[in-house]
């Protein structure tokens, strides 16, 4: 058989099995999540596909934001569907297109996103593949296998970015640009009511157009802190200032879209232990992806040998990922004690460091390594790509006991 021929059976192959994936049924919801500090109200809000469809509808998002640090994606909280738990129980066919709008009571503005195709096919593959989850039961140490949901975050500007997310892994599947459909002209509440006296039934004032009703939004919508953006290289971690409601008004643009540039690496752990075996990696990107591996030992065992793991769920597995936001390593020591290690990151240093070390090599491996005392007491760390070494110091760094099993 001629090579062209075999390419061409290749992909049909290919094509008929994306399309077998395409006609499954999953049991997922979409949220929407909005960037902490930056409150919305979105006007409606729809994933679907032909036949079946989950919505979001009329939401306000500012209560959901505030444990998340400004201006972060406040990933792990958001608005569900307005029928959410009867949702859960309905399987549904994979989504192919995404309809969104929302008012920005910071920028003062509406968006639209209509009829958006999604990426289907990697949503289907997703799907299929489902999660891994690290058991928490001594009795029953399976891995629990659980299923996505959907994310839509929304961001100033009109970013929109959508995930397939689950509490222990998150994965983007794309990212679009809304259009804006109209500015909006606060008025006080006052103004409205006399506007609305004489206005005729399509020219009233909506409540959220004025002024005390975006003053209250925003104010409930305040992140309890913001994310560290200044550093002194090799010195005392930095405390950033406190939040004000003015800084909610100074818009980064571009921001969320910097956040996204992926390198190939992943983490290590070197301890002065004679034996060691890892428990588990968890990696949080700046984008907002996350993943939580399985080590070599989780309750005592190998897991990945006697569940047959997959290789994407491995704490060994090297791909593209996102600048980390915050890590984190679990180990048994040679004395069979669980150890706990992690940095939370200084943004700025932490893109710093990324740039600098790929900078000239983006084709190359890099190696995120954190280097424990003798004590286990206190570690270093450093990004490693080909013969360039680059020192994380700032961030909140932790390390501690973390019991037995």
């Amino acid at each position: 058989m001629e090579l062209k021929n075999i390419i061409t059976l290749f992909i049909l192959l290919l094509s008929l099995a994306s399309c077998k994936d395409m006609d499954k049924k999953y049991h997922w919801i979409a949220e929407v999540k909005a960037v902490s500090g930056y409150p919305v109200l979105t006007r409606r809000g729809f994933v679907y596909n032909k036949e079946d469809v989950s919505r979001f509808g009329t939401s306000r998002s500012s209560v959901f934001q505030r444990e998340e640090p400004f201006p972060h994606f406040a990933i792990d909280a958001g608005v569900g569907g307005l029928a959410a738990s009867a949702e859960r129980e309905v399987a549904k066919g994979v989504p192919t297109h995404l309809d969104v709008s929302w008012f920005s009571y910071v920028e003062g503005c509406e968006y639209l996103l209509e009829h958006q195709p999604l990426d289907s096919v990697k949503i289907a593959q997703l799907l299929q593949e489902k999660v891994y989850v690290l058991s928490e039961n001594k009795e029953d140490t399976s891995p629990d296998i659980e299923e996505y949901n959907i994310s839509v975050g929304l961001a100033p500007g009109g970013v929109v970015i959508v995930w397939l997310h689950h509490f222990s892994r998150t994965e983007e599947v794309g990212r679009y640009q809304a259009k804006k459909t109209r500015d909006i002209h606060f008025v006080t509440q006052i103004e409205a009511d006399a506007h609305n006296e004489k206005a005729s039934v399509g020219d009233i004032i909506m409540r959220e157009h004025t002024i005390e009703d975006r003053d209250y939004e925003i104010k409930w919508a305040m992140p309890k802190e913001r994310i560290l953006m200044e550093y002194r290289e090799c010195a005392t971690p930095v405390t950033d200032t406190l939040l004000s409601k003015e800084d909610l008004f100074k818009i980064p643009y571009g921001l969320w879209d910097s956040y996204r540039k992926r390198y190939k690496w992943k983490m290590t752990l070197l301890t002065r232990d004679k034996t060691k075996y890892i428990h588990s990696y968890y990696y949080l990107g700046l984008n907002r992806e996350m993943e939580e591996l399985f080590g070599e030992r989780v309750w005592r065992e190998n897991q990945i040998e006697k569940y047959k793991i997959p290789e994407k769920f491995r704490y060994t597995y090297l791909t593209e990922r996102s600048i980390p936001s915050l890590i984190r390593i679990r180990w048994y020591d040679e004395e069979g004690t669980i150890y706990r290690v992690g940095i939370r990151f200084n943004v700025k240093e932490v893109m710093d460091v990324f740039t600098k070390a790929f900078e000239g090599q983006e084709d190359q491996e890099g190696e995120l390594v954190l280097e424990v005392n003798q004590s286990k007491t206190d570690f270093f760390c450093y990004l490693k790509v080909g013969d360039r070494k680059e020192w994380i110091c700032n961030g909140r760094f932790f390390i501690y006991n973390d019991g037995e099993e």
